[in-house]
């Protein structure tokens, strides 16, 4: 039986998947991001839009309108800060703790992806309650209503009860 023969073209051919291959696996990507938003330019000072899944450069976003940080997530309801000076400082931190972690693990870190968008406050007495202990003896309760200020927003992805 002889053996196949290869054409002069089909070296050709090769290159030319090769290429096409090359081409989808690095501009499809970037043409398909779910997400397209105005973000300031550090050179220019002039909002440039940009077309990305970066959940850090969603949240830089800009409203192209008014300039304004707009982000793109939710973080649930704005907090109440009242109480003594000692317990409205305690908030505080509690906040401060929350913004680090959510800028720096949540939208950070791959593992969070799917816990982004339900990952925040549904009552604004979260951080207060937070910093009187109750992540810790009412977790069920929190991780329900009070993840991010818990810093729970991982454990939204396991299979742990969200209600009593």
């Amino acid at each position: 039986m002889p053996r196949p023969r290869i054409s002069p073209r089909r070296p050709h051919f090769l290159v030319g998947t090769l290429a096409l291959i090359l081409l989808l696996s690095f501009c499809i990507p970037c043409c398909q991001a779910r997400s397209c938003v105005a973000v300031p330019s550090s050179t220019t000072g002039v909002d440039e839009h940009q077309c990305t899944d970066d959940p850090l450069l969603l949240a830089q976003a800009v409203d192209p309108t008014t300039g304004e940080q707009t982000g793109r997530y939710n973080l649930g309801l704005s907090q109440r800060i009242d109480g003594t000076e000692s317990e409205k400082q305690a908030i505080r931190d509690v906040l401060e703790r929350m913004e680090h972690y959510f800028i720096h693990e949540v939208l950070s870190h791959p593992e969070y992806a799917s816990a982004r968008n339900r990952c925040k406050n549904l009552n604004e007495l979260c951080a207060f309650w937070v910093a009187v202990g109750e992540c810790e003896s009412n977790r069920i309760f929190m991780l329900s209503n009070c993840a991010l200020a818990c810093r729970f927003c991982l454990l939204l992805n396991t299979d742990l009860p969200t209600s009593s």
